[in-house]
């Protein structure tokens, strides 16, 4: 014998599955804090870090789990609100394996590396989860349309706004004010992530405060007073709760680098390259969020003689600072010995570094004519197999 469908058991599951999406994606938005903030705070652009294993490391695989990631849970979260049937279902199904197509067979990581369009490629999985989110929480409080309902469409369409503008602000920031930007970044994607944890606490409070029983049947037929609650059975104390843990939880797997912000402001040469021809280019880096301010200057020095490639009195937070000059007439070198750069702050030496001569252009031409090779061959292997057809039909 079937026993009969409890509806106040059904709508406090639906209710621990919207808590389950809040947890969730109160998570994925502090790895996307986590994620901005290592990104911004890289003084070296994305162009730069193309051309460094440090791209595989801190861009591509974080963004590339994420991707699955929000695939797979966002078919979990179409299957779970399916009873909607409505377009919204789709939706959540196209915004959150979409991207992942796109990037996977299509575009591939180059997407990644087009300003404004990258960050709207990022953040069109957590509108899809956004929207799932709404979906099932309307559903915990059937009927006409409440002050309740209203405030979730309010808050859904005041996520998906912030979180278009935060994907495209964090653009602004790669290109300046990087040391105030980080800290902007992180903070306003764990804003995001705690927005969505507490809404589904509120929705799963709502949801399931009015279906606790005054009464309970006592064995022998007649009602029986229900034993007075203990405050830690409370639904209010059980949410807070839950949202300090979790955000505990977040706050120490994905941990912004504070140590890496306050650290004391110092200076490191990052790229220094001359050519056979005496063109000079370095790249001098700040790896704290506060700017270095004095009197900084690069000398290029041989054994006997030193020159004055460049001077700032200023280097941002998270900044770079890129010189380049030529020695040709300026300073005798050897173009074996190579010659000693020198970053100095207020006339104390901070760092040196000794850098030989770069003469790879020589290289190109073996190169070219490699390509050349292969160019001339390909046609000869294309037509090979033709000519033995022919001959085994004749």
């Amino acid at each position: 014998m079937l026993r009969p469908i409890d509806p106040s058991r059904v709508l406090r599951g639906m209710a621990r599955t919207c808590l389950v999406f809040g947890i969730i994606d109160c998570a994925i938005f502090f790895f996307l804090a986590y994620v901005s903030f290592n990104l911004v705070s890289d003084p070296l652009g994305t162009e730069d870090l193309m051309a460094t294993g440090t791209a595989i490391g801190q861009m591509f695989l974080p963004i590339i789990i994420y991707f699955f990631f929000m695939a797979v849970y966002g078919i979990v979260q179409a299957i779970l609100t399916r009873e909607t049937k409505s377009g919204r279902v789709i939706a959540i199904v196209l915004l959150t394996i979409l991207p992942a197509i796109l990037l996977l067979t299509i575009v591939g990581l180059l997407m990644l590396i087009v300003p404004y369009l990258r960050g709207i490629l990022i953040i069109l999985p957590m509108l899809g989860t956004i929207i799932g989110f709404h979906v099932k929480a309307r559903s915990c409080l059937p009927g006409p349309p409440s002050p309740f309902h209203r405030t979730l469409n309010l808050l859904e369409v005041g996520e998906i706004i912030i979180a278009l503008v935060l994907s495209q602000v964090i653009e602004v920031f790669l290109v300046g004010n990087r040391g105030y930007g980080a800290v902007i970044m992180y903070l306003g994607f764990i804003s995001m992530g705690l927005l969505m944890l507490w809404e589904s606490l509120w929705v799963y409070t709502a949801a399931t405060v009015n279906l606790l029983p005054a009464e309970v049947e006592s064995p022998a037929g007649g009602p029986r007073p229900v034993k007075s609650r203990r405050y830690r059975d409370d639904p209010l104390w059980s949410t807070v709760m839950i949202f300090i843990v979790v955000t505990a939880i977040c706050a120490v797997a994905f941990k912004p680098p504070v140590e890496k912000y306050f650290i004391e402001p110092k200076l490191e040469i990052k790229y220094a390259s001359v050519s056979n021809k005496g063109h000079v280019s370095v790249t001098v880096i700040n790896k704290a969020g506060n700017p270095v301010i004095g009197k900084i200057q690069l000398w290029v020095n041989n054994t006997t003689n030193s020159y004055l490639l460049g001077e700032t009195d200023r280097v941002d937070g998270f900044g770079k600072w890129v010189v380049t000059g030529d020695l040709t007439g300026k300073l005798d070198y050897d173009t074996k010995a190579g010659v000693n750069i020198s970053l100095t702050l207020d006339g104390k030496e901070v760092t040196k570094t000794h850098v030989r001569y770069h003469t790879s252009g020589d290289c190109m031409i073996p190169i070219s004519w490699i390509f050349i090779g292969v160019g001339l061959t390909m046609p000869y292997f294309r037509k090979r197999p033709r000519g033995r057809c022919r001959r085994d039909l004749g």
